[in-house]
């Protein structure tokens, strides 16, 4: 009976108009690549997702709409290479969020939670790619991640602060 520190849940949504619209985002400027735990080769433009997308996505779960002073509908567009793979860190540092959703839009995506900053053995592990949304406990649990396909593009937006993510489990 093994801890859940993540979850995954199946979309019902045409991503394709998506994917036009975030490749067009990404055409406006050539991203930016902080923070440094991001790794080499890794890009993201923030945006304002588009609204029939958000409003389906917060029917799931309840998002943050304004982030800092950027909004409505505040979302960053990420992009990896297949060399790109996600250091071991942990979120303790979020205070305006619960944690990130994420939207896979091209490629797959393996993350696991890791026992701690020194330890780390996976406690669980996910894979996911479009059609999915994926979460994790990530101010409470070290993680890491890679790419499984050559290329990864998605959409990172964040779940208001205070949701009980047990009840998504």
């Amino acid at each position: 009976n093994q801890m859940k520190t993540m979850n995954k849940f199946k979309l019902d949504y045409d991503l394709d108009s998506v994917r036009v619209w975030a490749r067009k985002a990404q055409l406006k400027n050539s991203g930016s690549t902080s923070p440094d735990y991001l790794g080499p080769g890794q890009y993201f433009w923030e945006e304002q997702m588009p609204e029939n997308l958000w409003n389906y996505l917060n029917s799931l779960i309840p998002l943050l709409s304004m982030y800092k002073e950027s909004g409505p509908r505040y979302c960053t567009i990420q992009e990896y290479q297949q060399s790109g793979k996600l250091a071991p860190h942990c979120d303790d540092f979020i205070q305006l969020f619960e944690t990130s959703l994420i939207i896979p839009l091209i490629g797959r995506f393996k993350t696991s939670t890791l026992v701690g900053e020194n330890d780390h053995t996976p406690i669980e592990t996910m894979e996911y790619g479009p059609g999915d949304a994926f979460w994790l406990k990530s101010r409470e649990y070290w993680h890491k991640g890679e790419p499984v396909d050559d290329y990864r593009l998605n959409l990172m937006c964040f779940i208001e602060k205070g949701t009980d993510l047990d009840k998504y489990l």
